[in-house]
C-alpha cells in the first residue's frame, strides 16, 4: 500500500509541474510578442549606427577616423612549450626583488629570533654546576619486587592508596620507615608513590606515640641525605613533603632532628632561591605545591619552630643565608 500511495503522489507531483511549465510557456509567448511590437514601433532602432544621425545633423560614421596601418614586428624570442629546462632569468631587478624576498621570509625570523635568545641569556643567571655525587641506589625496588613489603597499591574511585597487611600499630619502624625514606631517591612512578604514601600513613599512625620516631630518626638521616644528593626537582618536593609530615607528626621530633641536619640541609641551600617567576600573572597551581623555594623555605620555617631554642644555630651553620622566621622577643623594663 505504501509503495502504490507514492507512486500516486509522484504522478500528481509530476503532473503540477507540467501545468506551470505550460503556464510559463505562454507568459513567455506574450512577452515575446510584446517587444517584437515596441521594435516594429521604431525603426530607428534597427538602422546600423553609422547611418545614424547626430544631435548636429551629421552621421556617426563622419566622425570616425580611418585606420592606421602599422608595420607587424617579429618576435625575437621563441617559446618552445615542449622544453624542459628553465631558462635563466638575468634581469637585476628581479634578481634583487628575489633576494630580498627570501631575506624576508627566511633570514630576518632567524636572526631575530637569535637576538631575543642573546637578549634574554644575557638577562638570566648562568645555571649553577650540581655537584656529581655518587648516590648507592634504593633497596626499596628490590623488596617491592620481592614481595617483601607489608602493603600493596589499591585502586580506589579518588585515586591510588595502599593497603597494609597488618594494622600500622604493629609494624617495625625501625625497619620499615628507614626503606621508605630510601625510596624517595627514586623516580620510578610505583616506587615513588609506595615511598611517599607509606611515609605519609606510617607518620599519621604514629601521632600520640612519639616514641615509635624517636628511635628511627638517626637512621633516617642517610635516606634523607642520599635523595637530597640526587639535586633533582622532583625528588627534592617529596624529600620536602616527607621532612614536613616528620616534623609535624609528634611534638619533639623536630629538636631531635636538628642535630643531625648538617649532613642533610646542605642540598636545601641549592633550591632555596628557585622561585617561580611569572611576573604579576596568578599561579593558579599553588595547590600543587611545586614551587621549590617556597616548598624549601617553608620546611626551614617548620625546623625553626619545632627545633627548640638552637634550631636558628644549627640551620645557620648548614644555610648561612637563612634568615629566622620567628618574632624576636621584646624585653621589657
Amino acid at each position: 500500500m505504501a509503495v502504490v500511495r507514492d507512486i500516486v503522489e509522484l504522478k500528481l507531483k509530476k503532473r503540477l509541474i507540467e501545468e506551470e511549465l505550460k503556464r510559463t510557456d505562454v507568459k513567455l509567448d506574450r512577452l515575446g510578442n510584446i517587444m517584437q511590437k515596441k521594435t516594429l514601433s521604431k525603426p530607428y532602432l534597427n538602422e546600423p549606427a553609422e547611418n545614424k544621425l547626430t544631435a548636429v545633423g551629421r552621421y556617426v560614421s563622419e566622425f570616425r577616423l580611418p585606420a592606421r596601418s602599422c608595420k607587424a614586428v617579429p618576435i625575437d624570442n621563441h617559446y618552445d612549450p615542449y622544453a624542459t629546462d628553465a631558462s635563466p632569468i638575468l634581469d637585476q631587478n628581479i634578481l634583487r626583488i628575489r633576494q630580498q624576498n627570501a631575506l624576508n621570509r627566511y633570514a630576518k625570523p632567524v636572526i631575530r629570533q637569535k637576538l631575543k635568545a642573546k637578549a634574554l641569556a644575557a638577562i638570566e643567571k648562568p645555571p649553577k654546576k650540581v655537584p656529581q655525587i655518587k648516590i648507592p641506589e634504593s633497596m626499596l625496588p628490590n623488596r617491592y619486587v620481592r614481595g617483601e613489603l607489608p602493603c600493596t597499591i589499591e585502586h580506589g574511585n579518588s585515586g591510588n592508596y595502599l593497603s597494609w597487611a597488618c594494622p600500622l600499630e604493629n609494624l617495625d619502624y625501625e625497619y620499615y620507615l628507614p626503606l621508605f625514606f630510601d625510596g624517595l631517591q627514586c623516580k620510578d612512578r610505583i616506587i615513588s608513590f609506595i615511598a611517599r604514601q607509606g611515609i605519609e600513613d606510617m607518620l599519621y599512625a604514629s601521632r600520640g606515640h612519639p616514641e615509635r620516631i624517636v628511635a628511627v630518626i638517626p637512621h633516617l638521616v642517610r635516606p634523607l641525605r642520599n635523595a637530597l644528593g640526587k639535586f633533582d626537582v622532583e625528588i627534592l618536593l617529596g624529600v620536602l613533603k616527607a621532612l614536613e609530615q616528620l616534623i609535624t607528626c609528634n611534638e619533639g621530633i623536630g629538636a631531635v632532628l636538628l642535630p643531625f641536619g648538617r649532613q642533610f640541609l646542605v642540598p636545601i641551600a641549592y633550591f632555596i632561591d628557585h622561585n617561580k617567576n611569572i611576573g604579576d600573572a596568578i599561579d593558579y597551581g599553588q595547590r600543587k605545591r611545586d614551587d621549590v623555594g617556597e616548598e624549601a623555605r617553608r620546611v626551614l620555617e617548620l625546623m625553626e619552630e619545632h627545633g627548640g631554642p638552637d634550631a636558628l644555630k644549627y640551620i645557620k651553620f648548614s644555610i648561612p643565608l637563612y634568615e629566622s622566621c620567628m618574632r624576636s622577643k621584646v624585653v621589657r623594663h
